[in-house]
């Protein structure tokens, strides 16, 4: 399945006629999920022999990176939102897409940026830009936090990157 089925014009997100609901904050999956997320893609990030950080805005994204990576990336200043996902387990993300949640649109529309899913164990990450994500419409995908009116974007995996997180 290529990018065409939910294409739109890059950069332009589909205006909604109500509201979307959003997931409510949860301090509990917060405290289990984001420190170590943020940890394990750093560990990976300087795995690569880049420079990466925490943002110090706790409401914006959540890491930095700079430097020219092992196979010659080059990365200046480039974000990167960081998401836990504990059903994935194995080696592989075990589904044939990857949603990333709607309220993330403020982060895909102000410039080039990265977004990471790391697995349940923090060995796995991939990784797709904001480039490829952006061209996909949110649709809604009902699920067990929101019945209805939830929407994500909907990336196939062929457009993700799979890297193994070092353990130390």
């Amino acid at each position: 399945m290529g990018v065409a089925s939910g294409i739109q014009h890059p950069g332009t997100i589909a205006p909604f006629k109500f509201m979307p609901k959003r997931k409510p904050f949860s301090k509990q999956a917060y405290a289990r999920n984001d420190a170590s997320g943020k940890k394990a893609v750093l560990r990976f990030l300087k795995s690569q022999g880049l420079d990466a950080w925490e943002n110090p805005d706790i409401y914006g994204i959540d890491l930095i990176v700079n430097g020219t990576s092992h196979v010659g990336k080059v990365f200046d200043n480039m974000p990167i939102e960081v998401e836990r996902r504990a059903i994935w387990r194995g080696d592989t993300f075990p589904y044939e897409t990857v949603h990333i949640p709607e309220r993330k649109t403020k982060f895909l529309t102000k410039g080039p940026m990265l977004y990471a899913v790391v697995n349940k164990f923090y060995n796995k990450v991939i990784f797709c830009s904001n480039s490829i994500i952006s061209q996909y419409l949110p649709l809604e995908v009902p699920n067990k936090a929101v019945s209805h009116n939830e929407f994500f974007y909907n990336v196939p995996t062929q457009y993700w990157t799979l890297y193994d997180i070092p353990s130390r």
